[in-house]
C-alpha cells in the first residue's frame, strides 16, 4: 500500500507542478471565444498567446524564416519580425507575450485576471504612425544643431558576387563621438579594414587596422571640415546616395539634408524584397522607405520616443555601383577599364546595413574620449591636410581603389596562426589541437546568409571524408553561444563547431593576424601544417572539394 500511495503522491506532485509552470487559458477575439491549439497559457506569470492562430484569425500574415529563426508578421502595410527567442515554443509552435502580439496585430491585446483569458480586440487599434513625411521631419529635427552625438552599433555589407561565384559578409563594430565644433572620435573594429580617428581640436589622427599606421594633419575648425576624412572613390560612390544622406549623422546634424531630391517617402518596407523582410525591426521604432533622385531606396527605423535613427538598410546593383563610381572617377581615369569593370559589376548586389544600439544626442561625452596616443614605437606621418591622410599617407580609403587585396590578407603557403576558442560545453580548445591532421578551418555566424548555406556542403564533404582523416573546424563569431547552440539543434552538423566571443581580446587579435575582413573565410590546411589554400566568402561546392583535394585527400567519391 505504501507502494502505490508513494506512486500517486509522486504523480501527483508532477501534476500540480506541471500546472503551476504552464497553465492554460482562453483566447477571446472581439468577444468570442477561440478553440486554438496549441492554447494560450501562462508560464510563470507571464500570458502567451499563439502567434500563427491568432494572427490568421484576424486577417494577418504570418511567414517563418527558419535561417533567422523568426516569424514575420504582416498585417496590412505593415511588418513586424519576432525572434523564436522572444517566445516559447509548445508542440511545434511559437507562443509569445501579449506586449509583442498587439505590436504585431496591431490591435489591442490584454489580460482578462478574473475570466484568466487573453482578450484581442480589433476595434481598439494600437497608436498609427504619423504621417511619414512627418516622422521624418522629428528624425531631421532631433539631430540638427545637436552640441553632441555619441553612438555604438555594427555595420554589415553583404556583397553578392556572380561573376565571381561568391558572396561574403564584412561585419564592423562601430563606435563614434561628436562634439562641437571639432571634437571627433571613430572606431570600427575589427581586422584590416578597421580604423580609429580621433580629432582633439588641434590634430585630427588616423589610425588603420591594414597597416598599423598613423598619420596626423592640422584639425579642421568644423563639421565639414572632419567629414573630409572620408572623402575617397569607395565613399564618394555614395555620397549621393538616400543612405548616405540618413546615415551620415555629420550631415544631419548640420541639418544639410537634401528636400529638393526626395521623390518618395512612404511608411514601412518593400516586403517582397526578401533580404529586407528577414532584417530585425527594433523595437519601438516606425519603420520608412525613402527614395531620392539617382538613389535607391533606404529603409530608416526611427525611434518613437527620441526620433532618432535606429537602423538603415539599403540594397544596391552592381549597375547602380558601377555608375556612381565612373561618375566619381571621371572619363580619363575610366578609359579601357570600363569593360573589364562592368563585368564584374554585372549582376552584383551590395547589401548595407547600419544599426545602433546605442545613439544619443546632447548628452555628456565621457572625458578622454577625444584624446589620442598614438602604438608604442609606431612613426606618425605628417600631412598637410585632412583630406591627404587616406590618399597620401595610407594608401587610399578602406575598400578604394588601389587598395589591397579587399578579402585581407591571403594567408597561402604559411603556417596557420594558433588561436583559443571554446567548444559549446564551455572548454577551452586550441587549434594546434588538431595539429597533424588535414583541417578546413572555418569562420562563420549564424546571422550570416553566405555562411549557413556553407555549411550543408562542408557537412556532405565531410561525411565522404573524414575516414580519411578530415577536420572541419568551423568557428562562430556570433555574440552569444546560446545562439550557436539554438542554431544547430535546427541544422545539426557531425563535424567541430567552435566559438570565439568577438568581445574578447583573442577574437581581435585573431581577425587582425589572419586580416578577417569578411565572412565566411575558409583555410585549408595540411596535415603539415601548412595553408594551402585562403579563401574568402561562399564559393561553389567544385571549388571547395578542390581545395581540399590540395590537401591530399582522395575526393573521387564526392558528386
Amino acid at each position: 500500500m505504501r507502494s502505490t500511495a508513494g506512486f500517486w503522491g509522486v504523480l501527483m506532485f508532477v501534476v500540480v507542478s506541471l500546472a503551476a509552470a504552464d497553465t492554460l487559458v482562453g483566447v477571446y477575439i472581439d468577444g468570442e471565444k477561440q478553440s486554438f491549439a496549441p492554447a494560450a497559457r501562462v508560464r510563470e506569470g507571464k500570458a502567451y498567446a499563439p502567434l500563427r492562430a491568432a494572427s490568421e484569425a484576424v486577417g494577418a500574415e504570418v511567414k517563418w524564416l527558419p535561417a533567422q529563426q523568426m516569424a514575420v508578421v504582416c498585417k496590412e502595410d505593415r511588418c513586424v519580425n519576432i525572434k523564436k527567442t522572444e517566445g516559447i515554443i509548445v508542440g511545434g509552435r511559437l507562443l509569445i507575450p501579449l506586449r509583442l502580439m498587439a505590436e504585431a496585430l496591431q490591435c489591442q491585446v490584454t489580460w482578462d485576471a478574473e475570466r484568466k483569458a487573453v482578450l484581442i480586440r480589433t476595434d481598439v487599434p494600437v497608436a498609427s504612425a504619423p504621417p511619414p513625411r512627418k516622422i521624418l521631419e522629428a528624425m531631421l529635427a532631433a539631430y540638427e544643431g545637436a552640441q553632441t552625438y555619441q553612438s555604438e552599433g555594427k555595420y554589415i555589407t553583404h556583397t553578392l558576387m556572380p561573376a565571381m561565384g561568391t558572396e561574403m559578409i564584412m561585419t564592423m563594430t562601430h563606435k563614434s563621438a561628436y562634439q562641437v565644433p571639432n571634437l571627433w572620435y571613430v572606431e570600427c573594429r575589427p581586422g584590416m579594414a578597421g580604423y580609429q580617428s580621433v580629432c582633439d581640436g588641434k590634430h585630427f589622427y588616423l589610425e588603420r587596422g591594414v597597416s598599423g599606421s598613423v598619420a596626423r594633419a592640422p584639425a579642421p575648425p568644423d563639421m565639414a571640415g572632419l567629414r573630409e576624412s572620408r572623402s575617397g572613390a569607395w565613399m564618394d560612390m555614395f555620397a549621393e546616395s538616400a543612405f548616405m544622406e540618413t546615415f551620415d549623422f555629420t550631415l544631419l546634424v548640420e541639418g544639410e539634408f537634401d528636400w529638393s531630391r526626395v521623390t518618395s517617402i512612404e511608411t514601412g518596407l518593400d516586403r517582397s524584397n526578401q533580404w529586407l523582410s528577414s532584417l530585425t525591426n527594433p523595437r519601438n521604432t516606425w519603420a520608412l522607405t525613402l527614395t531620392m533622385e539617382a538613389s535607391p531606396p533606404v529603409v530608416l527605423w526611427i525611434d518613437r520616443q527620441t526620433h532618432l535613427l535606429r537602423q538603415a538598410a539599403s540594397e544596391m546593383s552592381g549597375e547602380e555601383m558601377m555608375g556612381g563610381l565612373m561618375e566619381d572617377l571621371g572619363e580619363e581615369d575610366t578609359a579601357g577599364l570600363e569593360a573589364g569593370m562592368l563585368d564584374y559589376f554585372r549582376g552584383m548586389k551590395l547589401q548595407m546595413l547600419g544599426s545602433w544600439d546605442v545613439v544619443t544626442v546632447d548628452k555628456p561625452v565621457p572625458e578622454g574620449t577625444f584624446v589620442y596616443e598614438p602604438p608604442a614605437g609606431v612613426e606618425v606621418v605628417e600631412v598637410d591636410s585632412i583630406g591627404e591622410l587616406y590618399s597620401t599617407a595610407l594608401g587610399g580609403i578602406p575598400g578604394g581603389i588601389g587598395e589591397p587585396d579587399p578579402e585581407g590578407k591571403d594567408l597561402a603557403e604559411q603556417a596557420p596562426i594558433d588561436f583559443t576558442a571554446q567548444d559549446l560545453e564551455g572548454n577551452s580548445v586550441k587549434l594546434s589541437d588538431f595539429q597533424g591532421q588535414p583541417i578546413v578551418l572555418d569562420f562563420w555566424a549564424t546571422w550570416c546568409p553566405p555562411c549557413v548555406r556553407e555549411l550543408p556542403i562542408l557537412e556532405e564533404i565531410y561525411g565522404h571524408l573524414k575516414d580519411q582523416g578530415l577536420l572541419i573546424v568551423a568557428v562562430s563569431s556570433d555574440r552569444d553561444v546560446q545562439e550557436v547552440k539554438r542554431y544547430l539543434q535546427d541544422h545539426p552538423v557531425s563535424f567541430t563547431v567552435l566559438w570565439l566571443d568577438p568581445r574578447s581580446a583573442e577574437s581581435e587579435r585573431v581577425d587582425e593576424e589572419y586580416g578577417i575582413v569578411a565572412i565566411p573565410r575558409t583555410l585549408y590546411i595540411s596535415s603539415d601544417w601548412i595553408i594551402t589554400a585562403d579563401t574568402t566568402g561562399l564559393h561553389p561546392k567544385k571549388d571547395i572539394v578542390a581545395a581540399i583535394r590540395g590537401l591530399g585527400l582522395d575526393t573521387g567519391s564526392i558528386r
